[in-house]
């Protein structure tokens, strides 16, 4: 009986001995593997995790495999978009803060890291980005020495492995960082000693560098001359070589197509021109400086699609907020700013779409950015519901404001549906009727099937008529020369920027049955129910308006059978209610019919009905409607006029045909296409219509047979007139491919 006492009073020391042995472990090494499981668990399926938590981990007690892909999974992902939680340009933005932690895991904190990982992490795919990440920091720093340090020591790794494949793809990467640097020389060397692998896409990527390495010198005719000697060489090696994928869809024939495009369009129109360098300053309104701001010069080709990790010109701001690009392409880009929560919150940067950056390859170009503060709303505001039939919106006054202008949107949980109400405002504050609001349209159906989509939402039909619906607004305000100084509606997150919600609810009104059946998705039900009460009252607003949203579910899938079976509900509601969005679609509506009788008979209507200068747009439109009724002097007038007051340059290409028919001197039309930029991507064949370099193109095939300009006028002509059979057979016929390609993109961009 001792015995096994004794033996059980053993095994309960050794028991105790060894739980105070395991704590210790536990909190050493189990501890840290929990920890890590669940950082797994919580990056495989989305949810947030914070950088504290992940800097903690790298420096507890984990395996050297589990650190290194940590550092793989966190701060290598090679994944652009990661690097800012908002992409702010002209064109868009684009923000990425709901689907990450933040703040981001800053430069200086990932560093170390990083410099472990090239040092003695693993030799795959992610040494690349590692070396590439350093290599990029030196750049920035201008610490040359330091790039080819970081250099060797990663060529000299890989080629003790299995894994020296991976060298050409890094010099190629780094010959592409001392362009980008403006380390000709350096740049120069690597090429030189690059023995290419034999394959055609490597082979094409070295003439590329090769050719931006000319260009870098200045010898812009030479650099054209190489790429596309290159480009023919690229396109026949890549059908000897039996490649399945079309050679256009490689990335290094769209670089050099893209380089080939911007070479023709820079070296013709100016001459003599050389690579210049773009700079400028990131601040505050205040002159506070942001600093590691990402700057990206985007190709106007480019300006439409998100960032990309390969973007040519891409850097980030010092210590007082400057930037530079250096041999920087004649051609015309846009400035995209990539910023961190923290770095926008309570601000906002007023750049529009037609804001271009031009370079000519003359001087250099000065191009700074300017954060302004967010204005703030006072009322309605912070979930306000609201019954009156009129309703009082007030804001900050701005400095500098001659006026302002509203926006309102419908939000859901997920989405917000927004329409801009298209009035000047000159105070800092507006009474609105509420039936003003329930006029503003959001959606046009063309067809039932549209109505089958996940995303289409019935609620939007009803716009900001639904009493159950949840809204918002946003005011805007604008200098005395059409210029946005600022908004209300921007980043707001921390305490003190966040101030008043511009949130409401519209109460006055109760929903009736037909709204029911559109609520619960029965449109046809709903449309027929709305038809019935107009049977019995032909002037209730409300189904006036349901009816024209509606009625397009009847249509055939096209815009133009949607305005034909819209437009009688849209002048009995512009008839009963005067307002001018009613009219402004009645005007659309004829000008897409070409009935100008009709058209200026509605546009002296919409004039009587704003009491209030037309704004700069729709001036724009009547004077397009004016060119096509054979009123040139007086359109070319009104287009002028439209453009000086800020109505965008949308139209500009109508302008410039115009003073071309005219008998302006090519000059002063090249001028004007300078003065007033407009580039966009047609669906047509045309691709990005840049007007200064079609104009360009014209004055030299003019120079060159003085006759070209009558060709030229015979064709306007036709366009004019809108004798689209006499076109076509004037485009067959005409063997000037800078007139044809003038015409495409008048007719594209109409």
């Amino acid at each position: 009986m001792r015995n096994n006492i004794t033996l059980k009073v053993k095994h309960l020391i050794m028991i105790i001995t060894g739980v105070f042995i395991l704590l210790p472990l536990a909190s050493i090494y189990l501890m840290p593997q929990l920890e890590l499981g669940l950082v797994k668990y919580k990056h495989t399926n989305g949810s947030g995790l914070g950088k504290d938590k992940i800097l903690e981990l790298l420096e507890d007690k984990i395996l050297p495999s589990q650190k290194y892909h940590l550092i793989e999974e966190h701060f290598l992902t090679g994944e652009w978009m990661d690097d800012y939680a908002i992409y702010v340009g002209p064109s868009m933005t684009t923000s990425v803060a709901a689907d990450r932690d933040w703040p981001l895991i800053s430069w200086e904190e990932k560093q170390p890291y990083i410099e472990d990982y090239l040092e003695n992490g693993p030799l795959n795919g992610y040494l690349e980005t590692a070396v590439i990440e350093l290599a990029y920091e030196a750049v920035r720093e201008e610490d040359d020495a330091r790039l080819q340090e970081i250099y060797h020591r990663a060529v000299e790794r890989l080629e003790k492995s299995e894994h020296s494949y991976i060298i050409p793809e890094l010099k190629f990467s780094f010959i592409k960082l001392h362009l980008q640097a403006g380390n000709l020389a350096e740049a120069k060397t690597l090429l030189e000693h690059f023995e290419v692998p034999d394959h055609a896409y490597a082979k094409a990527q070295k003439e590329q560098y090769e050719a931006l390495l000319l260009l870098g010198n200045g010898q812009l005719e030479e650099a054209l001359e190489t790429v596309q000697q290159g480009l023919e060489e690229y396109i026949a090696a890549w059908e000897r070589e039996g490649q399945e994928d079309p050679v256009e869809q490689t990335g290094v024939y769209e670089e050099m197509k893209k380089l080939e495009n911007h070479l023709l369009s820079g070296i013709p129109a100016h001459g003599v021109a050389e690579v210049r360098k773009v700079s400028g300053n990131m601040s505050r309104q205040d002159g506070t400086p942001i600093k590691e701001a990402g700057v990206f010069l985007r190709d106007a080709a480019d300006v439409n699609s998100s960032i990309r990790p390969d973007e040519w010109y891409q850097t980030t701001t010092d210590a007082a907020g400057n930037y530079e690009f250096a041999g920087v392409i004649p051609g015309d880009y846009q400035v995209f700013a990539g910023f961190q929560v923290e770095q926008i919150d309570g601000y906002f940067w007023p750049v529009e779409m037609n804001d271009w950056v031009r370079i000519d390859g003359t001087e250099n170009v000065q191009y700074d950015i300017t954060l302004a503060p967010l204005l703030e709303v006072n009322a309605p505001a912070n979930e306000a519901i609201l019954e009156e039939e009129t309703i009082d919106f007030s804001w900050e006054a701005v400095e500098g404001a001659a006026y302002y202008m509203l926006d309102f949107h419908i939000e859901e949980s997920e989405v917000s549906y927004g329409m801009s109400w298209d009035r000047k405002v000159e105070g800092n504050q507006l009474s609105l009727p509420v039936e003003s609001l329930y006029n503003i349209y959001l959606n046009v159906l063309l067809d039932i099937a549209e109505t089958k989509n996940d995303y289409f939402n019935p609620a939007t039909m009803l716009g900001f008529e639904n009493p159950e619906g949840h809204y918002s607004w946003n005011v805007k305000a604008f200098d005395k020369n059409g210029n946005l100084i600022t908004q209300s509606n921007g980043y707001r997150l921390a305490e003190e920027t966040i101030g008043n919600l511009p949130t409401m609810y519209l109460k006055q009104r109760e929903l009736t049955a037909e709204d029911e059946l559109l609520l619960a998705g029965e449109l046809e039900q709903a449309l027929d129910g709305y038809r019935n009460v107009l049977t019995s009252n032909p002037e209730d607003l409300h189904s006036l308006r349901m009816v024209a949203r509606l009625i397009g579910i009847e249509a055939d899938g096209s815009f133009s059978t949607t305005q034909k079976l819209q437009q009688p509900y849209y002048e009995q509601l512009a008839g009963l209610t005067a307002d001018p969005i009613y009219i402004d679609q009645i005007l659309r509506f004829y000008y897409e019919e070409s009935d100008w009788e009709q058209f200026e008979k509605w546009y002296q209507k919409y004039k009587r009905s704003l009491k209030e200068t037309i704004d700069p747009h729709t001036k724009s439109i009547h004077a397009n409607a004016l060119l096509f009724q054979g009123e040139y002097e007086a359109a070319a007038d009104l287009h002028m006029e439209a453009l000086q007051e800020g109505s965008g340059h949308h139209n500009i290409g109508n302008l410039l045909a115009l003073e071309i028919y005219l008998g302006t001197d090519l000059d002063e039309v090249y001028d004007l296409a300078r003065q007033y930029p407009y580039m966009e991507y047609t669906t047509g064949n045309v691709g990005v219509v840049d007007w200064s370099v079609l104009i360009s193109d014209i004055k030299k095939a003019v120079n060159e047979h003085t006759r070209v300009i009558d060709i030229l006028h015979e064709g306007l002509r036709f366009f004019f007139k809108e004798q689209g059979a006499k076109l076509e057979e004037w485009k067959e016929q005409t063997e000037q491919a800078p007139l044809t390609k003038f015409i495409h993109a008048l007719e594209e961009v109409n």
